[in-house]
């Protein structure tokens, strides 16, 4: 959409959708009047126009647009033949009101991409007293270059003639997943008789009833445009200032998740230091958004403070472990609070006693896998050891499980009964979220599963080296589907705990037997819930940053946990 994009739509609560710019709106689109099929004569309201030799009329405005109070026509043409390579797939062309000669003032760029398996679509509308913008993109088959542009954002003076295109944006398609709109209002906005360009660009996920907007402006000047600076950031503090008051009512909190996610992509969509930004300069450079510090620190508290309403502990322990993934890390004091808040929601339980087991099992691998520890019924706890099956009784005794007595090992591979396997965890660049990649089953490719959390950016995409070391691990698949723990979530089918059967409490499962508790590594600790309150167990070894591979008791009165090839049981004090 070229047009000014509307300034509610959905309508959206004061300050957390898209705000009006500084300066009012005072011009009123006028949109394109689409042509006659295939025509090169038309008559448009008063005007008699002809195309260029060769092309044909697809659609026009109709306005003044030189001040001489007679209506111009601004026509975008198309070639009546496919484009050879030295005829251009779009012009547009002036004609003007006064009878004077029509002349081209602009061309499809060429970054656009055009021929066999692309689709051209172009709007054209007016979009200030003297300005139309032309929006063009294509829609093309197969695999292109990474957020390649396929779209012209164009703002066109055609009463100048020494300077037609007064702005040029180039833009990639959205994520996948994802939409991406963007509207122009070229008003005059500072008074000098130019029209200038206000930008807005709402990004979201598909179907998400709460998209996410900002501006940039640009003032057109005797040099061409100058941007102004204090956009988009007013932008981004507007929206997270909103999110941060929404998170502090126990009604709205449930929708900050996305509120939040929309606002981080449009910040990734948006901004060059994302390192996957869609938007680019008529040079085809980045938009550098600048210090989005306050905005960040404002998002990941609104985040916190949301799960501290709703009560999900979990959830404020993976703001603390995804601190950095997006963009900067959280300042000292922001961080503090977070903590705060996640303490209080899940209060230290010192265990009593941390032991060090004498038996050890295999490392991981770079592929997920089922624990190798798992609590029986009777509290005993089952490690499956390279050399066989080893039971730790509830005095911490080691004793060799005899393979006749009917007690096995189970499978390391994380399957679902079909075959499908999980193999991998992947931070994606051309894709917001994290991703679960799944292999084998039916001859058909499996898709990934997308797990609702956000990648980070930018992550292994920016030019600096980035490490993500958060553990990840099975709870359980069952007819719903793959459920897990990954980056401090857990993600994919949400298995009720209380009545997990066929994985929720199976060998190597993070749950208890009875898949009541569910243990996973947290900051500083291991988090335990589903029990009356959440809590995080501490002690000597349970805040290693290598800690996987966690599981519980029935009743928590033991947790164990892999630091490497180590076992680590902790009793409840």
């Amino acid at each position: 959409m070229s047009a000014p994009l509307p300034e509610a739509a959905p309508p959206l609560a004061s300050g957390s959708g898209s705000a009006p710019p500084a300066a009012p709106r005072a011009f009123a689109a006028v949109k394109a009047i689409l042509a006659p099929k295939r025509a090169a004569r038309w008559t448009l309201g008063a005007s008699e126009l002809t195309a260029p030799p060769g092309r044909v009329f697809e659609r026009a405005v109709s306005m003044d647009l030189d001040g001489d109070g007679k209506l111009d026509v601004v026509s975008w043409t198309l070639p009546v033949s496919p484009a050879s390579p030295t005829t251009s797939p779009g012009e547009l062309w002036f004609h003007p009101g006064g009878g004077g000669a029509p002349r081209r003032v602009a061309s499809l760029p060429g970054f656009v991409p055009t021929g066999p398996g692309c689709a051209l679509t172009a709007e054209l509308t007016g979009t200030g007293p003297r300005t139309v913008t032309l929006d063009a993109r294509a829609d093309c088959q197969g695999t292109r270059i990474a957020r390649a542009p396929v779209r012209a954002l164009m703002v066109v003076a055609p009463g100048s003639a020494e300077r037609p295109v007064a702005f040029e944006l180039r833009a990639a398609a959205p994520a996948a997943d994802e939409t991406l709109e963007l509207g122009v209002d070229s008003s005059d906005r500072d008074g000098d008789g130019r029209d200038d360009v206000d930008l807005t660009i709402r990004v979201g996920r598909a179907r998400s009833g709460n998209p996410a907007a900002a501006h940039l402006v640009w003032l057109d000047r005797a040099a061409g445009a100058s941007r102004e600076s204090d956009e988009p950031l007013a932008s981004f503090e507007r929206l997270s200032a909103a999110a941060l008051t929404v998170s502090r009512q126990k009604s709205g909190s449930a929708a900050v998740p996305e509120r939040v996610a929309n606002i981080r992509r449009l910040m990734f969509a948006l901004c060059g230091e994302s390192g996957v930004s869609r938007l680019f300069d008529r040079d085809g450079a980045t938009l550098p958004c600048g210090p989005l510090g306050t905005s960040l620190d404002r998002l990941a508290l609104a985040e916190a403070q949301a799960a501290a309403q709703r009560g999900d502990a979990r959830e404020l322990g993976a703001v603390l472990a995804r601190d950095g993934f997006y963009l900067a890390p959280m300042s000292p004091k922001t961080r503090k609070s977070v903590a705060g808040l996640f303490e209080k929601a899940a209060p230290r339980l010192a265990a009593a006693e941390v032991t060090t087991l004498t038996v050890q099992v295999a490392a991981e691998g770079a592929t997920p896998r089922w624990s190798p520890l798992s609590f029986d019924d009777d509290g005993s706890l089952l490690v499956d050891t390279p050399r066989g099956l080893v039971r730790v009784g509830a005095d911490d005794a080691e004793r060799d499980e005899d393979p006749e007595g009917g007690v096995t090992g189970w499978p390391e591979a994380v399957a679902s009964e079909g075959g499908v396997r999980w193999i991998a965890v992947t931070y994606p660049c051309e894709k917001s979220e994290v991703e679960l990649v799944l292999v084998g089953g039916a001859s058909a490719p499996v898709p990934p599963i997308s797990t609702g959390v956000l990648a980070p950016r930018p992550g292994k995409c920016g030019r600096a080296p980035f490490e993500v070391t958060l553990p990840r691990a099975p709870i359980a698949w069952t007819s719903a589907g793959l459920e897990a723990f990954v980056a401090g979530s857990v993600v994919g089918a949400r298995a009720n705990p209380a009545a997990a059967t066929m994985r929720g409490g199976a060998p190597g499962s993070p749950r208890s037997p009875d898949g009541r508790l569910l243990a996973t590594p947290s900051v500083g600790g291991v988090l335990v819930t589903g029990g009356p309150k959440p809590a995080l167990w501490t002690g000597r070894g349970l805040d290693a940053k290598t800690l996987s591979g966690c599981t519980i008791s029935n009743g928590g009165a033991r947790l164990a946990c892999v630091d490497g090839t180590r076992v680590l049981v902790a009793r409840h004090p």
